[in-house]
């Protein structure tokens, strides 16, 4: 397995941000940052040699609310639909 890690950003958090890459022939993990409260988990697969996101995690952080609202997104033929929403406590 390889593993590429980012440098710290100036943000308050502490969530990782990197890409792991299991084998070429097997599954990439990447965490991403977007912007302030939006992070994306996505495992990606090697299809026809290119790497293509499999399932993705989209956690969008609602201050007001305190809530991360959590959606969940497979591939499913050429498009990714929505398997599942959710909510989760954010905790400060």
């Amino acid at each position: 397995m390889q593993e590429l890690d980012f440098d710290d950003t100036e943000a308050s958090d502490d969530k990782t941000l990197g890409l792991e890459i299991e084998d070429m022939n097997k599954t990439i993990q990447a965490s991403v940052r977007d912007i302030a409260l939006t992070y994306y988990d996505r495992t990606c697969k090697y299809k026809d040699g290119i790497p293509t996101i499999m399932r993705e995690i989209e956690r969008v952080g609602d201050g007001d609310k305190k809530v991360w609202n959590i959606t969940v997104r497979e591939l499913n033929g050429k498009e990714m639909k929505v398997v599942k929403e959710y909510t989760e406590p954010l905790e400060e």
